[in-house]
């Protein structure tokens, strides 16, 4: 296989990732990262009527808005589509959006957001028309 040109030897280079780990730092992440972007606008997570957040684990995720909030939050404040769906990556947090927004009324915020390797965060501030 070493000799073989088309073949890269990864040994020692592979990303190896801790769950526990990576569920307790990136709920903390993720947490700060909600409540200053809200902080920047003038906003508290109370203030949104609807979270769309990455789609990769239903339990981190509750974990943040909870940690956000003070309390759980329920689906419709934040709504999954992992488990119909499974993980799509960095496509959940937007089929959230596309399949829960009609409800909303005009002058509501909206909050998307997704965080994925490197522990990158990322969101935008959305405003219903």
């Amino acid at each position: 296989a070493q000799d073989d040109p088309y073949m890269i030897n990864l040994e020692g280079n592979l990303i190896k990732q801790v769950g526990n780990k990576v569920f307790k730092e990136v709920t903390v992440a993720g947490h700060k990262f909600i409540v200053e972007f809200l902080a920047e606008h003038g906003l508290t997570p109370q203030a949104i009527r609807r979270f769309w957040l990455h789609q990769a684990n239903a339990r981190m995720n509750a974990m943040i808005l909870k940690l956000s909030f003070g309390h759980e939050v329920g689906h419709d404040r934040a709504p999954m589509v992992l488990e119909r769906l499974g993980n799509t990556a960095g496509a959940g947090a937007i089929v959230a959006l596309s399949e829960n927004h009609a409800d909303m009324k005009a002058g509501d915020y909206g909050l998307l957001c997704a965080f994925g390797a490197g522990y990158s965060i990322g969101g935008a501030l959305l405003r219903m028309l």
